[in-house]
């Protein structure tokens, strides 16, 4: 089953990856959200794509995370994100640290699908 996160037949995927970063990493520095996330990784692709994510993140003055364990909400179902990495791209330290409080809330077993797709920046409607 194909998703939005495949690979476009054709191209390759450390540069198309690091590019879709650059770009989240700009509409987190301009305001439009507070946090962006990159594609689910697996090894090795995702340590290679880990060098240019640091820089992207510093030249828009943005807290990079990396994270391993990403909480399984209605936006990540299933094996989507399991033995992946994904790259959090935050606005500041608070944004973090309202990720973290989201993922213990959501590892005692809580829904937090709503919070995740404010943190994003997503319509309320969930139309996304």
């Amino acid at each position: 089953m194909s998703d939005h996160h495949d690979l476009p037949l054709g191209l390759e995927p450390v540069s198309y990856y690091t590019g879709a970063i650059e770009a989240f990493c700009e509409m987190v520095a301009g305001g439009l959200k507070s946090l962006a996330l990159s594609a689910p990784l697996e090894e090795p692709l995702a340590s290679q794509v880990k060098a240019q994510a640091v820089k992207s993140a510093a030249k828009y003055g943005l807290v990079l995370y990396e994270e391993k364990e990403f909480p399984r909400t209605n936006l990540t179902p299933g094996d989507s994100v399991e033995e992946k990495t994904i790259f959090l791209f935050c606005r500041d330290a608070d944004v973090l640290a309202a990720y973290q409080l989201l993922k213990t809330r959501a590892k005692a077993g809580g829904n937090v699908s709503g919070e995740l797709r404010r943190l994003l920046g997503y319509p309320e409607d969930g139309s996304l």
